[in-house]
């Protein structure tokens, strides 16, 4: 946000304050009268609610002086909506992470005759499910569906050029769903991070549940691949719990690799 603040004008934030609904205006406009009346020792009063560009401006001269005391209207400042790709129209969502349902009008039979009712404009709440990561469900043809926000927000805003099919926390906390913290990345690239960032416990070789090799028998079996006279795999397979199939793969370094003689 540090970032965001010291980037912001006095003319930018005088346009976006022009391009907010008049009740909003207001709010922002009563704030900056209060703080001015408090820097002569005057208390507030009841102020009019009528004011012009001129208070604008000024508003905005004073958000550009003490950016700190006007965060929530700077955070809006720089939050970006974009429709939810196959729900455009239905939904949209924002580089912060909000999500919101569009102005929709629903038609209905009942005693009466056909009624239409127009709902407004919403903010979806997420909810964090038993998986750890916030979801929200949204609504499309009767059908309701649960998706993970940090997926959306991928999908959204974070170009996938490799066509990469997993959404990754960089910092490792899963409700921490902000852009900047989210990356697209491999099944590999994910087990990888998770085991580096203490998430996921190593299954490599005997830490695995289903490995029926320890260490020294996966040494033994590398060792007798360079044996002479030389020795099958099927040979080799007899000694071992484990089939020709298997110790040919522990020969070309396909499984066991991180163990070496």
């Amino acid at each position: 946000m540090e970032t965001l603040i010291k980037a912001i004008t006095r003319e930018a934030i005088y346009k976006f304050l022009m391009g907010l609904p008049r009740p909003l205006q207001l709010k922002y406009v009563r704030k900056y009268w209060s703080r001015e009346l408090a820097k002569l020792g005057l208390r507030p009063g009841n102020r009019s609610n009528q004011f012009d560009v001129g208070d604008l401006w000024s508003l905005s001269s004073d958000i550009a002086e003490n950016p700190k005391e006007y965060s929530e209207l700077l955070y809006k400042l720089h939050e970006i909506w974009k429709d939810i790709k196959g729900y455009e129209g239905l939904y949209k969502i924002s580089n912060f992470g909000g999500i919101k349902r569009y102005v929709r009008l629903i038609r209905t039979n009942n005693q009466y005759g056909n009624c239409e009712k127009q709902y407004r404009e919403e903010y979806c709440h997420p909810t964090v499910g038993g998986n750890g990561y916030w979801n929200v469900k949204l609504t499309k043809n009767s059908k309701r569906n649960s998706f993970k926000v940090a997926r959306l927000l991928a999908l959204n805003f974070i170009p996938n050029p490799e066509k990469k099919p997993y959404v990754n926390h960089i910092n490792g906390i899963k409700t921490d769903d902000r852009l900047e913290n989210l990356e697209w990345c491999t099944a590999k690239e994910n087990v990888g991070h998770a085991q580096r960032m203490g998430l996921r416990a190593n299954q490599q070789g005997a830490n695995n549940g289903n490995a029926k090799l320890n260490v020294k028998q996966v040494r033994l079996i590398k060792h007798l691949k360079n044996c002479r006279p030389k020795i099958s795999s099927y040979e080799v397979a007899k000694i071992f719990p484990v089939n020709a199939t298997n110790v040919q793969s522990i020969w070309k370094g396909k499984s066991w690799s991180h163990i070496t003689l």
